[in-house]
C-alpha cells in the first residue's frame, strides 16, 4: 500500500485554500516557443540541456519540458539524468501533469490530475489530494511567484513554499542587456530566478539538494 501523506498534507492544504491559482489573464498572455537552457555545475562546468516547449491546443495551454544531465570524467560518463514532463494548464490550474525521470538507473514517475476543486497526485512519495493550486518545479513563468505549495516532477512529494521578489538586475544576454526581476523560491532547496520584461525566465540557478552544488540554467534560444 502506498503511504499517505497526512503529516504534510495538513499545512499545505490550509495554504492551498487560499491560494489563487495562476491567474487566467496571466495564462492569456503567456509566451509561447521552445526555451533552450544550458546546465552549469559549478564543479563540472557545462553538463546538460533544459527545454521547455510551450504552446497552446484551444483553451489549454501545454508545457513540456526536457532535462538532459551526463557528468564526465576523462570522457566516461559517470553520473547521468533524464527527465520529461508533460504539464497541461486550463484556466490557470493544471489539469493533467505526467512525468518520467531516470536518475543514473533510479526510475520514477508521477502523475496529477484535476478532479473538481482538488487535484490527486501519484507517485513514489504516495497519493495525495489536494486543493488545486498545485505548481511544478518549474519556473517556466512568473506565475510561479504565487506558488504556495510545488510538488516534486521526480517524486510527487509536496513541499511548502515561500516566493520573494528579491531585486531588480541587469543581465547580459545574447550580447543585450536585459532588464530582469530576480524572485527566490524556497521549498525544500532554493531556486532563484531571472524574469525579463516578458516575463521569460532568462536565467535561473536552483540547489541540486538543499545547501549543495549549484545548477545555473542559462537561456540560449527560443524557437
Amino acid at each position: 500500500m502506498k503511504p499517505r501523506l497526512g503529516w504534510l498534507l495538513g499545512p499545505i492544504a490550509a495554504v492551498l485554500m487560499g491560494f489563487g491559482a495562476v491567474s487566467e489573464a496571466m495564462c492569456a498572455e503567456v509566451r509561447t516557443g521552445v526555451f533552450t537552457y544550458t546546465i552549469h555545475n559549478e564543479r563540472f562546468g557545462e553538463v546538460g540541456v533544459y527545454t521547455n516547449v510551450v504552446r497552446r491546443e484551444g483553451a489549454s495551454i501545454i508545457v513540456e519540458n526536457r532535462t538532459e544531465i551526463a557528468v564526465r570524467f576523462v570522457f566516461v560518463i559517470v553520473y547521468y539524468f533524464s527527465a520529461t514532463s508533460t504539464a497541461v494548464w486550463e484556466r490557470g490550474r493544471i489539469v493533467r501533469y505526467e512525468a518520467f525521470t531516470d536518475d543514473d538507473g533510479q526510475k520514477s514517475k508521477v502523475s496529477a490530475r484535476a478532479d473538481g476543486e482538488q487535484v490527486v497526485i501519484d507517485g513514489a512519495a504516495g497519493r495525495a489530494v489536494v486543493p488545486a493550486g498545485v505548481y511544478p518545479h518549474n519556473p517556466w513563468t512568473i506565475g510561479i511567484r504565487g506558488a504556495r505549495a510545488i510538488m516534486s516532477p521526480k517524486s510527487g512529494q509536496l513541499f511548502p513554499a515561500n516566493v520573494s521578489e528579491v531585486h531588480n538586475e541587469d543581465v547580459t544576454h545574447a550580447g543585450e542587456i536585459l532588464k530582469t526581476t530576480t524572485f527566490r523560491i524556497d521549498t525544500d532547496r532554493q531556486t532563484w530566478v531571472w524574469y525579463d520584461r516578458d516575463d521569460v525566465p532568462v536565467k535561473f540557478v536552483m540547489e541540486r539538494k538543499r545547501g549543495r552544488e549549484l545548477l545555473t540554467f542559462t537561456l540560449i534560444g527560443i524557437d
